[in-house]
């Protein structure tokens, strides 16, 4: 995913970040990314369940319907 980003991009947005938000705000703005990114992804997952389960629901509809 991050592939292309190389050493002396991350080292530039670490740069900003301290500048911009200072050291003794950024551990704390690094762990509130951080469990926004957790949240994301945990809701990324329940949506792909609820999809794989509607679809799995809907073939086996299918399936009692066409073998009696």
């Amino acid at each position: 995913m991050f592939s292309s980003i190389g050493f002396s991009e991350i080292a530039v947005v670490v740069i900003v970040a301290l500048l911009i938000f200072g050291p003794d705000k950024l551990p704390g703005l690094l762990q509130n990314v951080a469990k926004g990114v957790r949240q994301f992804q945990r809701a990324v997952k329940d949506v792909e369940n609820e999809i794989k389960e509607s679809i799995d629901t809907e073939i086996k509809k299918n399936d009692t319907t066409k073998n009696p």
